[in-house]
């Protein structure tokens, strides 16, 4: 495997990796036994959560489906075609 080019990550990456953390320690928090986190950690890891991802409610895609799709088709493939069809009937 070749050597990474850069050896330390952008700040957008560490964000990113930071969110992570946060995600996953709230998920361990509500899913255990054991209280991991105060309701005032919960809640600031929530905010800031809530600040870097979108809300998946206001997420809204509007998109147009355009199928128009065309194949070149070689004319000996074609003809090919055409007997094997004309010999089915």
């Amino acid at each position: 495997m070749p050597a990474r080019k850069k050896l330390k990550h952008d700040e957008k990456t560490k964000q990113k990796i930071k969110i992570s953390q946060l995600l996953n320690r709230v998920q361990e928090h509500a899913l255990g036994d054991e209280e991991l986190m105060t309701s005032s950690q919960v809640q600031a890891a929530l905010a800031l959560i809530k600040k870097e991802l979108p809300d998946r409610q206001a997420i809204t895609a509007e998109v147009e489906h355009d199928h128009n799709h065309s194949v070149n088709v070689p004319d000996e493939l074609k003809q090919a075609i055409l007997d094997k069809i004309n010999n089915e009937l």
